[in-house]
């Protein structure tokens, strides 16, 4: 909108900050980062294997390193007890599955597990006493 010579702008948005987490330390998932002050300084790490138990559960461990840079790979202990501030990484993209669109695809996919006499209309029940039994197997 355009007011004298004024051009009025919708404010930028600052993209929201990732969100953090207070979790503890079996519950850190691969991708997660968090702040950690080491020789160096402070410093940001990726956690890049699941989480370990040890100890009798007193103690977790998982292999960090620097985003992006393998090479600085090692593992990094916590106490159980104690929460972790990390800050999760959007979910990846889920995996490819094969979905079956209509029934049929799912009997194709599954094959067909009803036996020669079922599919019929018979019984694979057994015949009850006193009637005559059929010569046809329930079995495929």
């Amino acid at each position: 909108m355009v007011i004298g010579t004024w051009v009025l702008m919708p404010s930028r948005r600052r993209p929201d900050p990732e969100p953090t987490l207070s979790i503890f330390p079996d519950q850190v998932h691969i991708g997660d980062r968090f702040t950690d002050a080491d020789m160096d300084g402070a410093a940001e790490w990726e956690v890049v294997s699941r989480p370990v138990t040890f100890k009798k559960g007193h103690e977790v461990r998982a292999r960090v390193q620097r985003p992006g840079n393998p090479a600085t790979a090692r593992e990094k202990y916590w106490a159980a007890h104690e929460k972790v501030t990390v800050r999760r990484m959007t979910a990846p993209p889920p995996r490819p599955t094969a979905e079956a669109e209509t029934i049929g695809d799912m009997k194709a996919i599954l094959g067909t597990r009803r036996s020669p006499l079922a599919s019929a209309g018979g019984s694979c029940r057994p015949p009850l006493p006193g009637t005559a039994a059929t010569a046809v197997s329930c079995l495929s």
